[in-house]
């Protein structure tokens, strides 16, 4: 099977992949076995596009019995629709208030202007550049957290109920291991162990946004908001 680890940019997706992928090694599934096993070397990366469905060729290849989780960031298509309606794959989502991960990109965009890496993230340099990048894939987000079949997991509850979340996650993939094991694994040091961690506090526009910017940021994403707060009233944005 496969379980894809979607996130919207900066919401904790890779803290979400890492513990997915914890969870799956200590109940046996371990993923560069899969892939040497089962895929060609082009599908062996723990982050894939999947633009071009390249998802139905994984799911031919990858037997029931084996559970590989893919890191992704791609739009939900057709076909990756009908593959979750089906249970050919299952797939989690992170979210998180745009107008939080708007500031979190913004110092990755810095950040890697300074390391040097080439990825969409660099070329963000304001604000207003954060607001139009996230403009760009507003549908795609709505069109995961939509999703019947879709398990998902808000920042807020990653951030703060990591256990929870592993819970959820375990029930998900169907698999019987210790999660507060796997969770206290990564409960310090999370700035060392989390891939592209930054500051992990939510609230944060409230004290970088000019009023005139968390007005345009409201308008363009309101509605997406009430979906978020729809999903997990517990932890409002």
């Amino acid at each position: 099977m496969i379980y894809l680890s979607y996130g919207m940019p900066k919401s904790a997706s890779s803290y979400c992949y890492q513990l997915t992928d914890a969870m799956l090694r200590a109940a046996g599934h371990y993923r560069e076995m899969c892939c040497k096993n089962y895929l060609p070397e082009k599908y062996h990366k723990v982050f894939l596009d999947l633009n071009r469905d390249e998802i139905s060729e994984i799911v031919e290849l990858v037997p029931e019995t084996e559970i590989l989780v893919i890191k992704t960031h791609t739009c939900l298509t057709p076909v990756l629709d009908n593959l979750l309606r089906t249970g050919k794959v299952k797939a989690s989502a992170t979210f998180r208030d745009p107008r939080d991960a708007a500031i979190s990109v913004l110092e990755a965009g810095e950040n890697d202007r300074k390391l040097k890496k080439f990825r969409k993230f660099n070329e963000i340099h304001t604000l207003n550049d954060a607001f139009l990048f996230y403009k760009d894939i507003k549908h795609c987000i709505t069109q995961w957290l939509l999703h019947p079949d879709v398990l998902k997991i808000s920042y807020n509850l990653l951030a703060f109920n990591p256990l929870e979340t592993a819970l959820k996650l375990r029930d998900h993939l169907q698999i019987n291991v210790d999660v507060e094991a796997i969770v206290k694994t990564f409960s310090s040091n999370l700035k060392e162990k989390i891939w592209e961690f930054n500051v992990g506090k939510s609230g944060r526009y409230k004290e970088y946004m000019t009023d005139s910017q968390k007005q345009q940021f409201f308008l363009e994403f309101s509605d997406l908001i009430n979906l978020m707060n729809t999903l997990d009233n517990r932890y409002p944005i």
